[in-house]
């Protein structure tokens, strides 16, 4: 991503996607150097009955729900359209990739920070809470942008952000889920979450049509603002009972 705007910027726009499908033919070829085992892999089939149980865990249910919310927001600005609102503020092929450096370095930085740093001290789920809530921040922050250098610095948090709460979805999706399960669970949070990835940029185009382009970072930040919600709750009840439980007094 980070050199296909400087490979347009030199040769054009083809040149990006000339490169893109060698790099594809090449990771082909690699595929051929492969082998599976000849014995094949011993795994007891799942029944059906096993994949409803799996599917009905409040958990995975829970955190399926929000990497629903998360997706939107991502394929809603940088796999979306923040390439096409910094093209109309004037930016270049070249600063199209620093756009993607400002996003994707930081997006990649965080699931380590994150999980080193961040969670040992405030927990996973506050974790999830602050990167909705600052990714929600940074969306609409784009639609506000006057120039491409401001939203190019808004999306190096938007990146942190987006870094913090996408990796401890996913390790949330399987976390109490025992290990014979965990691929089913694992398949079932990705094809759920997928819902985002067409969702989110389709009902920011129609709003683009519409309204025109920032008005889809404002859909962006409203999704952000309701995982914010459902985040808020699903950690906040629990709690509550919890503690009202730890309260009630035993019965003699």
């Amino acid at each position: 991503m980070g050199l296909s705007g400087l490979l347009a910027d030199h040769w054009g726009w083809n040149s990006a996607f000339w490169t893109g499908a060698v790099i594809g033919l090449v990771g082909l070829i690699v595929t051929f150097a492969i082998k599976e085992p000849e014995e094949g892999v011993s795994r007891i089939p799942i029944e059906v009955k096993d994949l409803v149980k799996v599917m009905r865990m409040p958990t995975l249910l829970k955190v399926s729900t929000l990497s629903i919310l998360a997706h939107c927001i991502l394929f809603i600005t940088m796999f979306g359209f923040t390439p096409s609102l910094a093209v109309s503020l004037g930016a270049s092929k070249t600063e199209l990739s620093l756009l993607v450096f400002a996003f994707m370095i930081p997006h990649a930085a965080a699931a380590f920070v994150t999980s080193r740093w961040i969670v040992p001290k405030i927990g996973a789920w506050n974790s999830v809470l602050i990167g909705f809530a600052v990714s929600s921040i940074c969306t609409v922050a784009l639609a506000l942008a006057p120039s491409f250098g401001w939203l190019a610095f808004s999306q190096i948090f938007n990146g942190f952000a987006q870094g913090m709460h996408l990796p401890l979805l996913l390790g949330l999706s399987i976390q109490s889920i025992e290990i014979s399960k965990r691929a089913t669970a694992m398949g079932f949070y990705q094809s759920v979450y997928s819902i985002g990835m067409f969702a989110g940029p389709f009902l920011a185009g129609w709003l683009n049509e519409s309204f025109g382009l920032v008005s889809g970072f404002y859909l962006g930040g409203v999704f952000g603002l309701i995982a914010i919600v459902l985040t808020r709750i699903w950690t906040y009840l629990p709690r509550k009972n919890s503690s009202t439980t730890s309260k009630k007094p035993s019965t003699p």
